[in-house]
């Protein structure tokens, strides 16, 4: 603090008058604390020493934290409304599904905020909102608003100020000056805040939410941490490049990572890492100032993310949104009065979580339409503890696209039903066969059909691939495959890679030497997200001087519905994906999830106990309350 000690002791004196001669709420402060794509598979806490001393001299770490949605939108709504995404409907970062006009009229109202403010606290929310926010609407139940216009940003971002206490909106410019650092700028703005509430208001609980952009894009760091970490690599996970040949085709079908995009991936996580040493300082200054306003003894403080992260996890280069450990476990602190002090929490607790958690705290009733539950439950004041979920939802879709959760399940159970065994249903769903009785070593055929097939789902204008396409389908329905072959050889040639079908149902996969062709040639692709990566990629050191490369890091038809379930006997992830492909994997045994057990030989799934399992997914996917939610899938 140096010379900014004595204003600092001169503050808590007037303060300490202030509040001489008045009763005080005895409702308890809260802070959140909310960080952008931080992971915990890859220890990015590790950047964050401070951090973990004080809540772990001083409260609790949840080790099984996760969140329900990993992607940012779904997931922050998740967060303020205590509700899963099928619930608060804002289920993708896609346009028209984040942050839209039905959410403004409807689901914002009912946020923490609005519920904290109604019963009495002073609310504040600093940092990022939802990616698609522009400032043009203050969400109501916020007393000070200060965040940011669109996503996350670290320099040359615009700020939406509102003071109800004024009355005042306003737009705020920042520039690339060392003051401009946004995490540190919004640390210092919090603290102000929570210091004139406490002088103003000494008898008003408080509620803030600080929501920092690390470590998400552009991973700018604060230019005293620029040096930081500079050998460090990502870890070298067994998954790590591991595309994991049993998993949905976007990643069986993902060429390897080059070395190239692995010494890209290594600068990546090392400029992650020094983005969160300034959350560690905030953090740090803001328990100091607890102590400093004699606030430590009555207010809770909550340090979580709104999702994971991967970086080279099953051969993907970087990102979230699978339904893998790296990108749905999140880190979890707690600290509070009710709270044990160097307390290792095992039980599952959830982003939904956190709203009904405050409202709790707040003496708030929590609204029976919330899925999440209080974790202070884990924490009785009786000894009697109750029952606590043992299972909970991952759900990953675009409604836009009509991509419904009991359609799919419903068509994967009448396959069960009808006995077909997995290894037919992963040919059939997976390859796109025109016909079930595709020989499984004709490998050149199915990968000629999926081709034509592309070229006929997105109608090009391709007379020959149309033709040909039913001339192969008729050798194999009539085993005449001698008439369609040419010199012994499946006669399907096309002029270029096919595209990628508009994926909406079940689709075939393109084949893997359309996906190189792809990587190499092309990076703009329809129904795929790829990004062209070339230097110096970030404006601030230390920055990318490799070769360029593009990637691919997702597909459209990549949504998902999944079980993780953690109880005495069972430790395991089982998931639906839109194509009807089913993955389930054994944690007891495999950690890092490199063998899917939904087929093969080796498959640990039934008929009668997948039939249990996607029961229990579809009670999940229309949940509705904490009743049905924590418990009606078991």
């Amino acid at each position: 603090m140096g010379s900014s000690v004595p204003a600092a002791v001169l503050f808590v004196l007037h303060f300490a008058a202030s509040r001489a001669f008045v009763d005080s709420d005895n409702r308890s402060n809260i802070i959140v604390i909310l960080t952008d794509d931080q992971d915990v598979s890859l220890d990015s806490m590790r950047a964050m020493p401070r951090t973990i001393k004080l809540f772990g001299n001083r409260g609790s770490q949840f080790t099984n934290a996760f969140v329900t949605s990993p992607i940012c939108c779904p997931s922050r709504a998740s967060i303020l409304t205590g509700r899963y995404a099928h619930n608060h409907n804002m289920p993708s970062n896609l346009d028209g599904e984040c942050y839209t006009q039905a959410w403004i009229d409807g689901l914002e109202k009912q946020t923490v905020g609005r519920h904290l403010k109604d019963a009495g606290y002073e609310t504040a929310y600093f940092g990022k909102y939802m990616n698609n926010y522009r400032g043009h609407v203050i969400p109501p139940g916020w007393d000070t608003w200060m965040v940011l216009a669109g996503n996350s940003k670290y320099y040359n971002y615009t700020l939406v100020r509102y003071n109800s206490k004024r009355n005042s909106t306003y737009l705020k410019r920042h520039g690339s000056d060392e003051w401009d650092y946004f995490p540190t700028l919004m640390t210092r703005k919090a603290i102000r805040h929570m210091q004139t509430a406490m002088t103003a208001k000494p008898r008003k609980p408080f509620f803030m939410i600080l929501s920092y952009p690390s470590p998400h894009g552009s991973e700018d760091a604060a230019a005293k941490y620029q040096e930081k970490y500079l050998n460090i690599k990502v870890p070298r996970n067994p998954n790590f490049n591991n595309g994991s040949h049993g998993k949905h085709w976007f990643i069986r079908y993902n060429p390897p990572l080059t070395e190239t995009e692995v010494s890209f991936i290594d600068l990546l996580y090392r400029k992650r890492l020094q983005t969160l040493h300034s959350v560690d300082d905030a953090i740090h200054e803001l328990f100091l100032w607890l102590w400093l306003l004699d606030a430590q003894k009555n207010t809770y403080v909550f340090l979580t993310s709104d999702h994971g992260y991967h970086l080279g996890q099953f051969g993907l280069l970087k990102g979230k949104g699978t339904p893998y450990e790296d990108d749905i476990r999140v880190p979890f602190f707690a600290y509070g009065p009710r709270i044990p002090r160097q307390r290792i929490v095992t039980d599952i607790v959830l982003n939904i979580d956190l709203t009904p958690t405050c409202l709790d705290i707040a003496q708030v009733t929590i609204p029976e339409t919330m899925d999440g539950e209080s974790i202070l439950q884990l924490f009785p004041t009786d000894k009697k503890r109750p029952q606590w979920r043992t299972s909970f939802l991952i759900e990953r879709y675009k409604a836009s696209r009509n991509q419904r959760a009991r359609t799919v399940l419903d068509a994967v159970q009448k396959k069960v039903s009808a006995s077909i065994s997995p290894t037919t249903q992963s040919r059939i769903v997976e390859r796109a066969a025109p016909d079930e009785e595709l020989a499984s070593n004709e490998v050149e055929l199915s990968t000629c059909l999926n081709k034509l097939r592309t070229y006929k789902s997105k109608q090009f204008a391709m007379r020959t691939a149309y033709y040909r396409y039913n001339d192969l389908s008729k050798c194999v329905k009539r085993s005449e495959s001698s008439k369609c072959k040419k010199n012994g050889v499946w006669n399907c040639s096309l002029p270029r890679c096919p595209e990628i079908p508009t994926v909406n149902n079940s689709v075939e996969a393109p084949s893997s030497e359309c996906m190189q062709l792809l990587r190499e040639k092309q990076c703009h692709v329809p129904e795929l997200k790829c990004v062209h990566y070339s230097p110096p990629v970030w404006k601030t050191p230390p920055t990318y001087q490799g070769d360029s490369f593009c990637r691919c890091s997702g597909a459209a038809n990549d949504s998902y519905w999944c079980e993780r379930r953690i109880g005495m006997n069972e430790n395991y992830l089982y998931c639906v994906f839109l194509t009807k492909f089913e993955e389930y994997y054994n944690l007891q045994t495999d950690n890092f999830q490199l063998e899917n057990l939904a087929f093969g030989e080796s498959s640990a799934l039934t008929a009668n106990r997948r039939n249990v399992l996607l029961q229990r997914l579809k009670n999940l996917t229309e949940c509705k309350g904490a009743a049905s939610c924590s418990h009606g899938g078991t």
